[in-house]
C-alpha cells in the first residue's frame, strides 16, 4: 500500500496553523550529520530503526515522514 504524499507547501500550512500530527525526520545518521537543515519540532528517528522505535509515535496520530 502506498501512502499519500503531501507537497512542502502543505507542510508548511500545517506547521503555520500548529495541526497536531508527528513530524519524523528519517535520514540516515550520515545524511542528518552531514546536513544543518532540520525542521523544529520534528522527531528523528532513522528509517532503518523505524520498525523498532514505532512504539515511541502516538498511536492515531498523523504521521508525515520526510528525508530530505
Amino acid at each position: 500500500m502506498e501512502a499519500p504524499r503531501i507537497q512542502r507547501e502543505e507542510l508548511k500550512e500545517k506547521l503555520d496553523k500548529n495541526e497536531s500530527f508527528t513530524l519524523l525526520d528519517v535520514r540516515s545518521s550520515h545524511d542528518y550529520d552531514s546536513s544543518d537543515k532540520r525542521i523544529p519540532g520534528s522527531k528523528r528517528v532513522p528509517l532503518t530503526a523505524l520498525e523498532g522505535r514505532l512504539g515511541e509515535l502516538k498511536p492515531g496520530s498523523e504521521i508525515v515522514t520526510y528525508c530530505a
